[in-house]
């Protein structure tokens, strides 16, 4: 029977860990008897520890070489950043003479028309990052150029 206030949360006679199998309310963990009705409460399972430890992890000559590529990788990171950054740069200045070419053939042919309403040249915010992207690229890559020159020094 369950105890008045306590909500039923479980069916009696099920087991799960903190509820009473007797009256189904919720108890904290650690108490060996319900706090409603007075019931003992099953003991948790005890614990087994790992049969045995795993092997530490050992590289394959497969797993060594895909190891040594990705090397090259962090050592030519510069380099490749320095390229992409100024091939991006070059996008958007092309992006932004595409949009300035638009723009201008629009206005052109919206002068002609009373009812059409000009466009504004949002192709400056595209140049700006355009000439950014190529100013931080050749950054990178005269930082590139000055790793490259220190590491073939120390050889």
């Amino acid at each position: 029977m369950r105890p008045l206030g306590v909500p039923h949360v479980v069916r009696p006679g099920t087991t799960v860990e903190g509820m009473c199998p007797h009256c189904g309310a919720p108890n904290p963990p650690g108490n060996e008897v319900c706090q409603y009705c007075r019931g003992p409460l099953p003991l948790p399972a005890p614990v087994e520890p790992p049969s045995s430890v795993p092997a530490p992890w050992t590289s394959s000559p497969e797993e060594m070489e895909l190891q040594e590529s990705d090397s090259w990788i962090y050592a030519n990171r510069l380099p490749v950043s320095a390229a992409v950054t100024i091939v991006l740069g070059i996008l958007l200045l092309v992006g932004a003479g595409a949009i300035h070419q638009q723009t201008q053939n629009f206005n052109s042919n919206c002068s002609h028309n009373p009812t059409c309403i000009p466009e504004s040249d949002n192709s400056l915010e595209f140049t700006a990052a355009g000439l950014f992207c190529l100013a931080f690229g050749g950054i990178l890559g005269l930082a590139a150029w000055v790793q490259f020159y220190r590491d073939t020094a120390d050889e």
